[in-house]
């Protein structure tokens, strides 16, 4: 239990404010339980109300910011947002992505797009990537600004992504090949290593996709009516 002036709780935290301003039950009473956060997330945030001070680290950040975000301490919040922008890696970019994005963090998503984008070739390598959903996966082929050799290694990203869990991610093949820009294949690396693709010969989705592809290089004037992929 935490023991602090009912005063300091409402002068510095609006989320206190409200509920012993607004006549709520937990204002006539001295004991306020919060099951939404731990105890040593709370007592950092209290002691914040008191003193100012706020030690924030990667094992405490996301806690801290959930805190934040349910006591209404926007401040707080800023100050963890900047404190992941800082710590953006390939190794954890994507999760950091993903957790502020669930709160509406749109700053640090951005900040995280922007690095995912720069280090693609890392990232889409990492253990994280292959955890992605096939959502967030095709979010992130399609990103416009990805920061790669050549566009092989986004169609090896995807692949490599269906490969690891073959089973219940092969039905994805053509859905994640519409994402790759075919067109800018090499036309040897698309008869070779994408028509040749075990995956694509057995989908015809792919299959039609690769041969519009065929058809870009092979008939230029066909160009302007081939909408099926992106250039």
């Amino acid at each position: 239990m935490i023991s602090v002036a009912m005063v300091v709780l409402a002068a510095s935290i609006p989320y206190f404010r409200v509920m012993f301003t607004a006549e709520m039950l937990e204002a006539s009473q001295t004991e306020v339980v919060l099951q939404e956060l731990d105890y040593e997330t709370l007592e950092q945030l209290v002691s914040f109300a008191y003193c100012g001070e706020l030690r924030i680290s990667a094992g405490n950040v996301q806690s801290i910011m959930i805190g934040a975000n349910f006591l209404q301490l926007d401040g707080v919040a800023e100050k963890c947002a900047e404190y992941l922008q800082t710590r953006l890696h390939t190794s954890n970019a994507l999760a950091i992505r993903a957790f502020c994005s669930a709160l509406g963090c749109r700053a640090v998503v951005a900040a995280a797009d922007r690095f995912v984008q720069k280090h693609f070739m890392s990232v889409s390598r990492s253990d994280e990537f292959l955890q992605l959903s096939v959502d967030d996966v095709v979010e992130l082929l399609c990103m416009d600004g990805l920061y790669v050799e050549s566009e092989e290694a986004v169609f090896e990203a995807a692949f490599r992504w269906i490969q690891h869990n073959l089973e219940k991610r092969r039905k994805y093949a053509s859905r994640l090949l519409a994402c790759v820009r075919l067109p800018l294949l090499k036309p040897s690396f698309l008869a070779d290593e994408v028509a040749g693709h075990q995956l694509i010969r057995g989908d015809l989705a792919c299959r039609d996709l690769v041969d519009e592809a065929k058809d870009y290089h092979l008939i230029p004037e066909r160009r302007p009516y081939l909408r099926s992929f992106r250039t």
